[in-house]
Formats: C-alpha cells, sequence, structure tokens
C-alpha cells in the first residue's frame, strides 16, 4: 500500500509545480497551452483508472487497517484530480485572452 502513497504524493507535487510554473499575467504560447490541455487531459485519465482501481479495493477490503491507507489514497487523488481540473480551467480562460478579441475579464 505504501507505493500507492508515495506515488500518490509524487503525483500531487508534480501538479502543484505545473500549476506555479506559468503565472497567468505572462505570455504563453496558444501551442503551449494546447500541449499542456494534452497533457493534463493524460494525466485526468491516469488518475480516472487509479480511482477505478482503489474503488475496487476499497469496497472489496476486509481489513480495516488497510482500508485506512486506502481511503488516504483515495482522497489524495480526489485533491490531485482537483488540482488538475483547476489548471485545466486556467489553461481555457488563458487560451481565450490570449485569442484575437479575447476578453481578459
Amino acid at each position: 500500500m505504501a507505493s500507492l502513497s508515495s506515488n500518490a504524493r509524487r503525483a500531487s507535487t508534480q501538479v502543484i509545480q505545473s500549476s506555479i510554473q506559468v503565472q497567468s499575467d505572462q505570455y504563453i504560447p496558444v501551442e503551449d497551452i494546447h500541449g499542456e490541455m494534452g497533457q493534463l487531459e493524460k494525466q485526468l485519465d491516469e488518475l480516472e483508472q487509479r480511482g477505478v482501481e482503489l474503488e475496487k479495493k476499497l469496497r472489496d477490503n476486509p481489513n480495516d487497517e488497510d482500508e485506512e491507507h486506502l481511503l488516504v489514497d483515495w482522497f489524495t487523488l480526489i485533491h490531485e484530480k482537483h488540482l488538475l481540473v483547476r489548471r485545466e480551467a486556467e489553461l481555457v480562460y488563458t487560451a481565450k485572452a490570449a485569442e484575437p478579441g479575447g476578453e481578459a475579464s
């Protein structure tokens, strides 16, 4: 179970670092935005798969001690997904603002 937790923490750290890298007031080429959105989509798909596997383990697990670790992994996964969705929304906003005639307000 420890590998799930460490993988979850590592992925969460990567998501946070990714969202910190770009400030909203900096110019970002539209191609870069679309590239990052593609990466986010892949990460969201991977999280979805991990979530399905984790949910199966939670439902089939009779051991309370393991359940505690699985729940921590589950909530970490939900947090990661929230960060990715938030970053995706920021990128959509940035892309719209970068379009000709796009408004940032």
